[in-house]
């Protein structure tokens, strides 16, 4: 079931690097509602096709048994998932 008032995010997810500073990884459309509290991490299915995670984040999919929290950064929010496919080609 959908989390009421959940919105679209695009994040960047971050690789922690030996000296403890991070960089990018990658760009990907996510829901809101898989983010933890603090923002800073994604629940993100395991060796999901590109198709069925965007499908997943379009209807607020509720994280699976088997998804694993991932560090990012928000860089973007917004209730209009075709403003976040159309903008950001993903």
């Amino acid at each position: 079931m959908a989390k009421p008032n959940a919105s679209f995010v695009i994040v960047e997810f971050l690789n922690s690097t030996e000296e403890g500073s991070e960089q990018s990884k990658a760009m990907e459309v996510g829901s809101s509602s898989w983010l933890n509290q603090s923002r800073t991490e994604i629940m993100w299915p395991n060796k999901e096709k590109e198709l069925s995670v965007t499908k997943y984040a379009s209807k607020h999919k509720q994280p699976g048994r088997k998804w694993k929290p991932l560090p990012v950064r928000v860089l973007m929010e917004t209730g209009k998932f075709l403003i976040l496919v159309m903008c950001f080609n993903i």
